[in-house]
């Protein structure tokens, strides 16, 4: 298990300690010499400055070889600038060359993602999130959705890895309380359809190239009451974890897919370079944003391939198969999971086989398996 520490460089708090070392140098000013508020916080680091720097890499060192850590999320990275953010990508691996170095990369100042792309630093993936939140409620389209379970390619990630994937955080409302169909906002007592796009919001996120990160909680659909900003609300950003054994199924839903991601056919979606272009084939259903896509489709990583399909809408959708996924050989296709559960070897209950028209229930999704 790796320690990935949060660290929060691009501003101070209270007291705020080096306001008093010297103002000037080490926080950014506008025109009529006022502290900048990019942060939101009301004072922005100027970590430009030398000094600063030094701080910064000399506390992130001390970090490595005092406690061990294994690398670093950068809070709003943005502020820090790519320059910077070069350079302690620098110092931090002549210590430690596997260094983890994850960067929030935005601010209410710019986004700086695109520009990371050519560096070892990883970006959270807000487009991922927005997406996702609006695909499982039956918005967005089967194309844009193919983008993200390709691993953010092109715009966003220059190599897998470099998207770490999410639909929650710390910051804000938390997954049910932002997809909930309440109209109060809160997903405290979430209904069926606000579970089960929670289970489709698993299985896209597993199945998605790049870093799967969850929130604490979300294995239990945590909610905040609906409330945006918690900022010093204890009670609410508490973990109630009594809440895991009145949602034991969404629980074992997720452990089961992290259980499969760490597993042998979750080698096919773990990549050290983009894979090539065949190695997706898509399907998308007409007039829908329901998709299908095979995993290993050119079987450059050998015999194993994958074949997953979702259906984030209220109606049923038929997805056309090709000849060669669902052939002579569909019997090939063993169901693994569905959109409620993991069928292992000794489960009960029927398995949809895969048929040239693949029929997806309402907020549905399935994985079959098939090799080895």
């Amino acid at each position: 298990m790796a320690v990935v520490l949060d660290v929060v460089f691009n501003h101070v708090g209270l007291p705020a300690h080096l306001t008093f070392v010297d103002r000037l140098y080490y926080f950014e000013l506008d025109p009529h010499g006022a502290l900048t508020n990019w942060s939101g916080c009301g004072n922005d680091l100027r970590a430009r400055s030398a000094m600063a720097r030094r701080l910064i890499i000399d506390s992130c060192v001390h970090f490595i070889e005092a406690y061990g850590v294994d690398g670093f999320r950068f809070d709003l990275a943005e502020l820090l600038g790519v320059e910077v953010l070069r350079e302690i990508e620098v110092a931090l691996k002549r210590v430690k060359p596997d260094v983890i170095l994850i960067a929030e990369p935005w601010s209410f100042r710019g986004h700086i993602a695109g520009v990371l792309r050519d560096t070892g630093w990883a970006s959270w993936n807000d487009g991922y999130r927005d997406f996702v939140r609006g695909y499982v409620r039956g918005n967005g389209d089967a194309a844009r959705m193919e983008y993200f379970l390709r691993g953010s390619p092109w715009y966003f990630a220059k190599w897998p890895a470099q998207t770490i994937n999410y639909t929650e955080s710390h910051d804000d409302r938390t997954w049910i309380d932002a997809i909930t169909e309440h109209g109060s906002g809160s997903g405290f007592a979430p209904t069926e359809h606000d579970r089960r796009r929670t289970h489709l919001m698993a299985a896209l996120l597993f199945m998605s190239l790049g870093v799967p990160m969850i929130a604490a909680g979300q294995d239990f659909l945590r909610s905040k009451h609906g409330v945006n900003n918690t900022y010093q609300r204890g009670d609410l950003n508490a973990l109630d974890y009594r809440r895991l054994y009145r949602f034991t199924s969404t629980h074992a839903y997720f452990a089961d897919w992290i259980a499969f991601r760490r597993g042998w056919y979750g080698r096919l979606l773990c990549h050290f370079q983009r894979p090539g272009e065949g190695f997706f084939k898509f399907f998308h259903a007409p007039g829908g944003p329901a998709l299908g896509v095979v995993y290993n489709a050119d079987l450059s990583l050998g015999s194993g391939r994958l074949l997953f399909a979702i259906n984030p809408t209220l109606n049923e959708f038929t997805l056309p198969l090709d000849a060669e996924t669902a052939g002579a050989n569909a019997g090939d296709w063993q169901m693994l999971a569905d959109q409620d559960r993991f069928y292992l070897a000794d489960a009960h209950g029927a398995r949809r086989p895969v048929e040239p028209e693949l029929w997806l229930p309402p907020l549905g999704c399935a994985l079959w398996v098939s090799g080895g």
